[in-house]
């Protein structure tokens, strides 16, 4: 990759207008956002990975087989056994883990530069939680029979795993080669653009899988209109009164707002399509992907139409921004914070 300063984006401009018109409207490349600087000095490579071999691999132990075992483990009653659910997630761990080998032992520098990395650790913040959730819970003596048990439960959680999150994103941020710059360069440079794009984004988050994908199967599926089970736990947060609301309001704001959009479009966007090595099945797949890890640690399927959607929608700005994880990550902070308020106020 040349370095930001080789290049003269005038002369660089200057040379796209003489490409041939057809090739430059093939796929993606008819509705994406007009070449930025930003996409001269630290283009993201959708074909980083060869998508015949590792792509196959990765969708394969990352995804199909998750998706499998969470479907027959919900049919023995998932959603109400913490035991099944916790072998759900080792099983996931594992598959990823064997991915994690295969590919490494094929582009062992690539996984690391590219950031592909940053999903792989992503995938093991629900075991690493839950260990650490119970090292904490044993430690303070955490009283099942206690008339604010849940509420502490869910506060210690999810405050484990805003850090586990912060932890992943400052590990992306440094060893994943230009990032960091292409983030601040975005900021910098495509400022006005950001501006126009990003309300867009989030209005069209908001309203196309929360309301017409919703109200149209909530039609033939009653129960899909209701809150999903990933949605009450954070509401367990901002449910109690006094100085316990104060508190909850205060760590879910930090994890959903602040904190897990920026972790989440890393993970099943930026690695995701990268190590898919290929704009399609990136597109699909991590749509899917989105929509499953929402449900799967309760096997709570009637919902997941829904966070598809919102998985499709996402996946698609990434493509339309040129695999410019920022416009994903502002929307979907925008999304979550009038998601937030609307909690509070509804």
């Amino acid at each position: 990759m040349k370095n930001k300063e080789d290049i003269d984006p005038e002369k660089y401009y200057e040379n796209e207008q003489n490409l041939n018109t057809d090739e430059i409207k093939q796929g993606w490349n008819r509705i994406e956002l007009k070449k930025q600087k930003v996409d001269i000095y630290y283009p993201y490579d959708f074909g980083a990975y060869n998508a015949k071999t590792e792509g196959t691999i990765f969708i394969f132990l990352a995804l199909v087989i998750p998706f499998i075992f969470t479907v027959i483990l919900s049919m023995f009653g998932m959603s109400h056994n913490s035991n099944l659910q916790l072998t759900n997630i080792v099983i996931a761990l594992i598959s990823a883990a064997i991915a994690f080998m295969i590919i490494f032992t094929r582009q062992g520098k690539l996984i690391w530069t590219s950031g592909a990395f940053i999903f792989y650790m992503f995938i093991a913040i629900p075991i690493v939680t839950s260990l650490f959730s119970a090292l904490v819970i044993l430690i303070i003596g955490l009283n099942s029979n206690d008339e604010n048990y849940q509420f502490n439960l869910s506060l210690i959680s999810i405050l484990i795993q805003t850090i586990m999150e912060i932890i992943l994103i400052v590990f992306g941020l440094v060893y994943t080669k230009n990032l960091s710059k292409k983030l601040l360069e975005t900021f910098k440079t495509s400022w006005k653009l950001l501006l126009i794009c990003v309300p867009i984004g989030i209005l069209i988050l908001y309203f196309i899988p929360d309301f017409i994908f919703t109200f149209l199967l909530g039609k033939l599926w009653p129960a899909s209109g209701e809150s999903s089970d990933n949605q009450n736990t954070l509401v367990d947060l901002i449910s109690g009164v006094g100085f316990k609301k104060v508190i909850g309001i205060i760590a879910l704001f930090a994890f959903s707002v602040l904190v897990a959009p920026l972790c989440e479009e890393l993970s099943t966007r930026h690695a995701w399509f990268l190590s898919c090595g290929n704009r399609w099945t990136g597109w699909i797949t991590s749509a899917i992907y989105f929509g499953y890890m929402h449900v799967s640690q309760t096997g709570d399927f009637t919902h997941i139409i829904a966070y598809f959607a919102s998985g499709l929608c996402l996946a698609t700005f990434f493509n339309i921004s040129r695999g410019n994880v920022t416009y994903n990550w502002l929307i979907h902070m925008g999304y979550n914070l009038l998601t937030f308020i609307l909690m509070l106020v509804l």
